[in-house]
């Protein structure tokens, strides 16, 4: 090798290690930024400390006192027993025990409740009420205007209900079909715990007024005066078949909106327990609203 190559060589080595010295120093000077969880480079320097002063963003709306404290449902006073349900069940749902059932409601043998049966869940909440209230101490007003329904027993305001009224809720029933809701004064005078929809009360409507009124305008005969009259009278159910209508109820199935043919509905829960604690010939009081 000749001398000229010679020092090529020793020349180019040590441009090679410059070269590299110079990489590594650069390298260590700029370590890679961290990236962030969203794939961006994470802020260094300023843009850092301007970042962690910055408040997080809130991905949800603030907590509010509804969130805090969770409305709980009314501890119910009855109900009436579903299809497929049991006693356990039953129980479980109403946050009472298996117990107390059996013993508030006399019951001999669990295993054999049928669909229909009443059941207290809790004693009545009202002083000298032992089981169930009698007929006279239980009167049910329905407020149309406010879509309401109140139950007082021993004259006490016990429970307030939402309703659903018939299509056309403003005014007095005159006839069948005209999808109202009646007012007055009147009676449970049927009770059907499995009916169509749900636990039902029957009232009794039309009642003697409600006849002479269809007598004097020609929708009923006299013979159909005459046997609602002593119905009344004899507070047994009058009869439903005639022009004047009939087989006004209140039931379950919902109070969201106005939809009946002129019965009073509410949400099937509440509608058990007024069933329970509504015996026959209680009073039913409907009004168009409440009376200033």
């Amino acid at each position: 090798m000749s001398h000229r190559t010679l020092l090529a060589l020793l020349l180019l080595v040590l441009l090679l290690g410059v070269v590299c010295v110079t990489g590594d120093r650069a390298y260590e000077a700029r370590p890679m930024s961290p990236r962030a969880p969203s794939g961006r480079e994470a802020p260094s320097g300023k843009d850092a400390a301007v970042s962690a002063a910055r408040p997080a963003a809130r991905s949800a709306r603030p907590p509010s006192e509804a969130d805090a404290q969770p409305t709980r449902a009314p501890e119910r006073w009855g109900c009436v027993v579903a299809e497929g349900d049991t006693l356990s069940a039953v129980a479980r749902r109403n946050g009472v025990t298996l117990g107390d059932i059996i013993r508030l409601n006399g019951i001999s043998a669990p295993r054999r409740i049928v669909p229909g049966a009443e059941l207290l869940l809790r004693p009545v909440g009202v002083d000298g009420i032992a089981g169930r209230p009698a007929a006279e101490d239980v009167v049910i007003d329905v407020l149309k205007k406010e879509r309401k329904v109140e139950l007082r027993i021993r004259g006490k305001l016990v429970r307030t209900y939402r309703c659903a009224l018939g299509r056309a809720p403003e005014g007095d029933k005159e006839r069948e079909g005209d999808r109202r809701t009646p007012e007055g004064e009147f009676y449970v005078c049927q009770r059907l715990a499995r009916g169509k929809y749900g636990p039902s009360l029957g009232i009794s409507y039309p009642d003697a007024e409600d006849a002479e009124r269809g007598l004097r305008s020609g929708l009923i005969t006299g013979r159909a005066h005459r046997e609602i009259v002593e119905s009344i009278r004899a507070r047994r159910r009058p009869p439903w078949t005639t022009k004047l209508g009939g087989a006004i109820c209140i039931h379950g199935r919902g109070a969201g909106r106005d939809w009946t043919l002129g019965c009073i509905a509410l949400d099937d829960a509440d509608a058990g327990e007024l069933f329970v604690l509504t015996p026959m010939r209680a009073k039913v009081r409907i009004a168009a609203g409440r009376a200033e």
